[in-house]
C-alpha cells in the first residue's frame, strides 16, 4: 500500500534555515574554543600579590617553596617543574590548594580568605635584557 521512498527520509532530516544558522554558529565558536584553549603562551613569571600589592615574582624556571604570611593566615607556594601551585594554607575551605598547578600566561591561582593572587605572566625579560637586544 505504502511505499517508503527516499521521500520519507527527505522529510525526516527537512532542516529549516534557522536551523542551519544555528549549527553553523555553534560549530564555530565550538571551533574557535578549541582553537583558543590550544593557544597558550608558556608563562615564565609566577607573581604573588597580597591585597593588591606585589609581594614577591618568582621565575618558573627555578625550583622554589616560599611562605608568604598575610595577617588572615599564610599561604605556602611552590614552582615544580616549570609549574607554580599552592600547596599548603591555613584557610578553612583549602580552594587555593586543591587548585591544578598552572604554567600558563594569564592563569591565576585565588586564596579569598587571605587575599592573595598567584599569576602567571610571560616570559622573564627584564629591562637590561631587552636594552642588550
Amino acid at each position: 500500500m505504502f511505499k517508503r521512498s527516499s521521500i520519507f527520509f527527505k522529510d525526516l532530516i527537512y532542516l529549516k534555515k534557522w536551523d542551519i544558522i544555528i549549527i553553523f554558529i555553534i560549530l564555530v565558536l565550538a571551533g574557535s574554543m578549541y582553537f583558543f584553549s590550544f593557544n597558550k603562551e608558556q608563562g615564565g613569571v609566577a607573581v604573588i600579590y597580597v591585597s593588591g600589592d606585589k609581594k614577591e615574582t618568582l621565575s618558573l624556571l627555578e625550583e622554589r617553596k616560599i611562605t608568604i604570611k598575610t595577617e588572615n593566615g599564610y599561604n605556602t607556594v611552590q614552582v615544580r617543574d616549570g609549574k607554580v601551585r599552592v600547596i599548603d594554607a591555613d584557610c578553612r575551605d583549602k580552594i587555593c590548594v586543591n587548585h591544578a598547578p598552572v604554567s600558563f600566561s594569564n592563569e591565576t591561582i585565588v586564596c579569598l580568605p587571605h587575599q592573595l593572587i598567584v599569576e602567571v605572566t610571560g616570559t622573564e625579560a627584564s629591562v637590561v635584557d631587552i636594552v642588550a637586544q
